[in-house]
């Protein structure tokens, strides 16, 4: 008997139509596991708004996994066919932000008590697979049982908005880090493979009188 091969959806939401070299040439590099993925897209949309659509597309498509990936970072290009393969319910790369000081974008543990994140202070000496609290959605490999097990609209909800005791809003949660509370609630676990390091593009920096300088 031949293993039934698993399709995948590519899935790009933007705000805009900037494209990067990097992305571009990861993209046409990657080793596929299997036929080449459609590539959703969006303009000028909210991510998280984005986000739900290309699940729906995805599930339509009748996909297995749908990979998550921002157009500003550039991969390995066995990348994607290793994350496919550990078959996690949610398992990425590792990035850096793009902003001085480029903390990474993974975190090891949630404080419930005071709502925070641990954010990984040295990816560089750490290997394999982790089971972690949050992955910060630069290249995100979603199995799609994982949005039978979380309601829709998994990506937005009301507890994006964070509020004082007096009930007044203080801060606004973005889409990736909504979805990791969901995943924390429902019970799905999310990965790392710290052997699968992405490109980040960077910003905020600026050159003076030779050196690099962050903003």
């Amino acid at each position: 008997m031949f293993e039934k091969k698993k399709k995948i959806v590519i899935a790009c939401p933007s705000h805009g139509d900037t494209c990067y070299v990097n992305f571009a040439t990861s993209l046409h590099a990657t080793n596929w596991p299997g036929e080449r993925p459609p590539i959703l897209i969006s303009k000028a949309k909210w991510v998280a708004k984005a986000l739900h659509e290309m699940v729906l597309r995805s599930r339509e498509l009748k996909a297995d996994y749908m990979i998550w990936i921002s157009n500003d970072v550039a991969w390995e290009s066995d990348a994607i066919k290793k994350l496919i393969a550990y078959d996690k319910p949610v398992i990425g790369g590792w990035a850096q932000g793009r902003y001085s000081p480029f903390q990474c974008h993974v975190a090891d543990s949630w404080s419930p008590e005071k709502n925070k994140y641990h954010v990984v202070q040295n990816p560089k000496e750490r290997h394999g697979l982790e089971k972690v609290a949050a992955n910060g959605g630069e290249m995100l490999c979603f199995r799609m049982d994982v949005f039978n097990k979380i309601p829709e609209p998994w990506f937005f909800g009301k507890e994006m908005v964070q509020v004082d005791k007096n009930g007044k809003p203080t801060e606004m949660m973005t889409e990736d880090y909504f979805f990791f509370g969901e995943c924390r609630k429902y019970g799905v676990e999310i990965w790392v493979d710290w052997d699968c390091p992405l490109y980040h593009a960077a910003a905020g920096l600026m050159s003076f009188k030779g050196d690099l300088i962050a903003r």
